[in-house]
């Protein structure tokens, strides 16, 4: 019931879907919703909210919907705020999708550096840009596609390989320097639902990420 921002797709059903945007402060509550700004399912979207200088303002793939504003009395600064992802905080309104990313950041970014945000792993109270969060993968859960993406510049020969929680080797590739960076799309539909972890190997150089693969 205090202050919480949310951030929600509401599908229509011809199968399009619009943003709702929502903030409560300690002053008062804003909603960004319009229902004739749709756009199709099925698709990768990049959706944003920022809130400046008592405005609040949705994006849509870089592109601003719609702003408003709503003022606060004083700032917040809670070490035991919580998160929900893929559901409402009291566990309704599911998320029926697949997300690639999600990024926060502590100014309120211009749409031209949407998607200029590298992935970054969060110390403290520093930002740090580190090679153990180097892999990019997407998306989460996978169900048939896996994307990946390694983020840092080696100049060696990259190894991927795929294993289940037992070690089983299921997937193993070899990557020249020269398409060691680009996006590698390695299909996984005829593994089983569950838990994998994928390798990434260059040289002594080793990083492991898990993923869920559910259909």
């Amino acid at each position: 019931t205090g202050p919480r921002m949310t951030i929600e797709i509401r599908v229509t059903n011809d199968n399009q879907w619009y943003f709702d945007g929502f903030l409560k402060t300690d002053r008062g509550s804003l909603t960004l919703i319009d229902e004739t700004k749709t756009h199709p399912t099925g698709e990768w979207m990049h959706a944003a909210v920022t809130y400046k200088d008592n405005t609040l303002s949705t994006f849509v793939n870089g592109q601003q919907e719609l702003t408003d504003t709503v003022g606060y009395a004083s700032k917040v600064f809670n070490t035991t705020g919580k998160t929900s992802v893929g559901a409402r905080y009291n566990l309704t309104r599911w998320y029926n999708g697949l997300i690639k990313a999600i990024k926060v950041t502590h100014a309120a970014l211009p749409p031209e550096e949407f998607f200029s945000i590298p992935d970054t792993l969060l110390d403290g109270d520093r930002e740090m840009h580190s090679e153990t969060n180097s892999m990019e993968i997407y998306p989460v859960p996978v169900q048939h596609e896996l994307h990946l993406r390694d983020l840092w510049n080696h100049d060696l020969p990259l190894t991927v390989s795929i294993t289940g929680i037992t070690g089983q080797v299921f997937y193993h590739a070899g990557f020249l320097p020269e398409n060691a960076m680009a996006e590698q799309v390695i299909d996984v539909s005829h593994f089983h639902n569950g838990i994998y972890f994928v390798v990434m190997q260059y040289n002594d150089y080793c990083h492991t990420r898990k993923i869920w693969i559910m259909r």
